[in-house]
């Protein structure tokens, strides 16, 4: 009988354990209440009913690429859902239900979600980096249609203008644009002219937002990142089968763009494709003769995308075309001034690019890049007559063209779980150029930089976490140095953060610093294969204050930064009309930056203030200060009226004087200065129809500046003429329309 009754008891807690195992577990699925798309990487609590017991639990999780979870617990459990800029939801759920939660957007909590450098989708308070976010609210309000117009307000970005070829730069913490990568979706863009990409080429029509670290990231991104990473995300999903939008913009100095996308979304598919055109007349003040100092170009883009999602994949795949016509209108010759030399400038981009998204459980991921970008540009010279108009092409030496090539793979594995203690992040970057044309040595050239990267996030509480990083590289022309990084965050308490970060970064010569060979009548540049690779130190020091109470918003953030230098390539004369690229010894930056956000219900206002100081390079030769001193500052203010649905904003960016030492003819050191000048702007947003209709108007560069009067020989560049250096077109009046359907 004893053995009757265990063989039954045995059987009956078999039985119970397969019901037990039969019951379904359930489901959660966090989706945005305004637009419906899900929320990726939303941190779930699941906690017991009973607390303080021995039968009390805890365990966290994070939301897939569908934005969904699965409830490990086979009975009623507590839930708490968190997701940055979203209200916290609080609940408790069954088993075997499928439970959706629609996060109601906060207007209080301004905390992004940013990609750049990260692990997963991380609220940008958490992150170990200073991360800066433009969104497209940003975007809207400066009326800003590249980027080159949104960055213009921002601090530690100074903009540079080289009218002769139409383009724009951009330089952080004192670095120049050389030494900045810029990313698309994470894929690095390629068609860089005198080491920058042109900021006027990139378009900002379907961009969600735009991702700024400042300082070396080199252990994830490679070369060109020494001074920093900017990384434009576009838009790649939405709540409705069929949206899309239309956008039109006219500017008073002669800008007139006109843009549309159209997206169709069904199941775990989504397409879209967006394009445009966008043309300028060009500008000169005075506007007296046929020649434009501000060039007159007409571009068109079209980019395409489709993506396929389930919860533990997902694929995309995006082409994306641009091209480019710029004139440059020679002045008429003497004696009868009926002739005149024009130079017709044609870019064209073209990228291919694939993303794979692996989701091993919730804590396990694995994501591949991997692109192709071919980039052309050309220049033709001709002869034309100003009474019959007849052009005839110049000599075939005047003709050039150039060709580059670039194939991108990139993958990284990254173990991330919130309630561990040591997460890490491993991966591969492979980056092989080449750079074809007659002006390049040999007529074609080629670079590869391979490299394995690894980076541990050591976090033994909520407060701090340690991120160590190493970068081990083989480049095919250079010795590569070992890139270590070792970045700290801790959280003082929930309102103060500090931050401190060493980072070394490590940046080699471009196929054009090497090879390029440019001589004719009004050129004279020259490459340098005896160059060395650049490498920088970098530190970082950071403290952020931030506080939420009723309807009040506070946040203070300073920071400071020293960057140095060893080999930096630069563009030197060694005489008044020759150049060629060469290393200078050491070149030093440091800065402080203070910024200050305030908001109280319908009035935003944020303003800061930024310290330079850039190393004098005659310091060592002359009795000069070792350091040359600036101050930027700028103030933004938005009032929003709800029941107008209108936004009014002023941007206001003060850029103080910055002195210079150089050598005048007489080998003498002399102290230069390029004046000191003010942009403000006032724009109005208006809502209309159910928020589908956007009408903004504004007034950009109220103070009407042009150019900036300097007395530093050759503050303007290579292509800058006389000491007066190219700011802006002044005053202008402008306005934007967008019309947005479906959803």
């Amino acid at each position: 009988m004893p053995l009757v009754r265990a063989a039954f008891l045995l059987l009956f807690v078999c039985s119970f354990q397969a019901l037990r195992a039969d019951v379904p577990k359930s489901l959660i699925r966090v989706v945005d209440k305004a637009t419906d798309e899900p929320l990726i990487g939303a941190h779930v609590m699941f906690a017991s009913i009973e607390q303080n017991t021995e039968k009390s639990f805890i365990s966290y999780a994070v939301t897939d690429l569908e934005g969904e979870v699965e409830n490990p617990y086979q009975e009623r459990v507590r839930v708490e859902i968190s997701f940055l800029g979203h209200q916290t939801i609080k609940d408790t759920i069954e088993p075997g239900v499928i439970n959706i939660y629609r996060m109601v957007p906060s207007n209080t909590d301004l905390n992004e979600v940013v990609v750049t450098g990260q692990y997963n989708p991380l609220d940008m308070r958490n992150s170990v980096y200073n991360v800066r976010v433009l969104n497209e609210v940003d975007i809207e309000r400066r009326g800003a249609n590249n980027l080159r117009e949104l960055l213009g307000n921002e601090l530690t970005t100074v903009l540079s203008q080289d009218n002769a070829l139409g383009q724009s730069s951009v330089s952080l913490q004192g670095m120049s644009g050389d030494k900045v990568k810029i990313l698309l979706d994470g894929v690095p863009m390629i068609g860089r002219v005198n080491g920058n990409i042109d900021l006027t080429q990139i378009n900002l029509n379907n961009v969600e937002r735009v991702e700024i670290i400042e300082g070396p990231m080199s252990v994830l991104y490679g070369t060109d990142a020494l001074g920093g990473v900017i990384n434009i995300i576009t838009k790649k999903n939405q709540s409705g089968t069929f949206e899309g939008d239309l956008y039109g913009y006219y500017e008073t100095v002669g800008q007139y763009n006109l843009s549309g996308r159209f997206g169709f979304k069904k199941g775990a598919h989504f397409a879209q494709v967006n394009g445009g055109r966008n043309l300028f007349d060009g500008f000169s003040n005075p506007d007296l003769d046929r020649t434009k100092q501000w060039k007159p170009k007409e571009q068109y883009f079209i980019d395409g995308l489709y993506s396929f999602r389930k919860p533990n994949f997902a694929f995309s795949y995006s082409p994306k075309y641009f091209q480019e016509w710029l004139l440059v209108r020679g002045a008429p010759r003497e004696p009868d001034y009926v002739s005149a030399f024009d130079e017709y400038y044609r870019t064209y981009r073209f990228t291919n690019a694939f993303n794979f998204k692996f989701q091993f459980q919730s804590d396990n991921s694995l994501e591949v890049w991997a692109s192709h970008a071919w980039y052309k540009r050309s220049k033709n010279r001709f002869f034309k007559d100003l009474t019959t108009l007849e052009m005839t092409e110049t000599s075939p030496a005047d003709r050039d063209t150039q060709i580059f090539n670039e194939v991108v793979l990139r993958a990284s594995y990254s173990y991330f779980a919130p309630d561990k203690k040591l997460t890490y992040q491993m991966g591969i970057d492979l980056n092989y150029e080449t750079a074809k044309g007659p002006r390049i040595e040999g007529d074609q050239q080629a670079i590869g930089d391979y490299a394995v990267f690894a980076s541990f996030n050591y976090q033994p509480s909520a407060r701090f976490s340690l991120v160590p990083s190493l970068r081990l590289s083989y480049n095919t022309k250079f010795n590569a140095p070992l890139v270590p990084t070792v970045s700290m965050r801790y959280g003082i308490n929930k309102n103060w953060t500090w931050r401190l970060s060493y980072g070394m970064g490590f940046r080699a010569p471009d196929l054009k610093e090497l090879y390029f060979f440019f001589v004719d009548i009004n050129h004279n540049i020259t490459g340098n294969t005896e160059l060395q690779a650049e490498t920088s130190q970098n530190i970082q020091t950071s403290i952020n204050f931030l506080k939420r109470f009723n309807s009040h918003y506070f946040e203070f953030d300073n920071r400071f930064y020293y960057n140095y230098v060893n080999d930096g390539i630069n563009l030197v004369s060694y005489d008044a009309d020759s150049f060629f690229y060469d290393n200078i010894d050491l070149f030093q930056t440091m800065g402080n930056t203070v910024n200050f956000k305030y908001i109280w219900k319908n009035v935003e206002l944020a303003t800061g203030v930024n310290f330079v100081w850039l190393y004098n390079r005659l310091t060592d030769v002359s009795n000069t200060s070792t350091f040359n001193f600036s101050t930027d500052f700028n103030f933004n203010f938005t009032y929003h009226i709800p029941a107008w649905q209108l936004d009014l904003s002023l941007l206001n960016k003060y850029t103080g004087s910055r002195p210079n030492y150089y050598l005048d003819d007489n080998e003498e050191v002399q102290l230069g200065t390029m004046s000191a000048f003010n942009f403000m702007d006032i724009t109005a947003t208006k809502r209309f129809w159910k928020d589908q209709i956007h009408l903004t108007v504004g007034v950009k560069n109220i103070f009407d500046v042009t150019d900036i009067q300097s007395t530093v020989a050759g503050g303007g560049g290579i292509h800058q003429t006389g000491n007066d250096v190219s700011a802006s077109w002044g005053r202008s009046f402008f306005t934007s329309v967008k019309l947005n359907f479906g959803g």
